[in-house]
């Protein structure tokens, strides 16, 4: 978040390259997979949602950043609207957005789910 934003006010780094949003976008979706990767495995030692099987904690990661991808697109919608940013290029934009995001989390998954089993 804060690299965002340094390349955003800072440096308006994205207007002289609007395709850095692309990359962001998806280092996004690594970091917000990671944090929830990270959240539902300590969740697993108090086990308020019971015990959750490895592909469990994986469909769990990935609906949660999902959901988190799709709140910050709407972030950003509502931040255009209010006339704060002008984050958004159109729908296509939008969708993309959204699709770096969720290929960001499912670089994660592939990464931490098949190791989940030797930890």
């Amino acid at each position: 978040m804060g690299l965002h934003l340094l390349l955003s006010k800072g440096t308006r780094a994205y207007a002289t390259y609007p395709s850095l949003d692309i990359g962001m976008h998806f280092l996004g979706g690594v970091a917000i997979a990671w944090f929830f990767w990270r959240a539902v495995q300590a969740e697993s030692g108090a086990q308020v949602l019971g015990q959750l099987s490895r592909s469990g904690k994986a469909l769990l990661t990935w609906a949660l950043s999902g959901t988190a991808t799709v709140v910050w697109e709407c972030a950003e919608w509502t931040t255009d609207r209010l006339g704060v940013t002008h984050a958004q290029a159109g729908l296509p934009d939008t969708m993309l957005d959204l699709a770096m995001g969720l290929a960001g989390a499912i670089l994660v998954l592939l990464i931490v789910v098949p190791s989940a089993g030797r930890m």
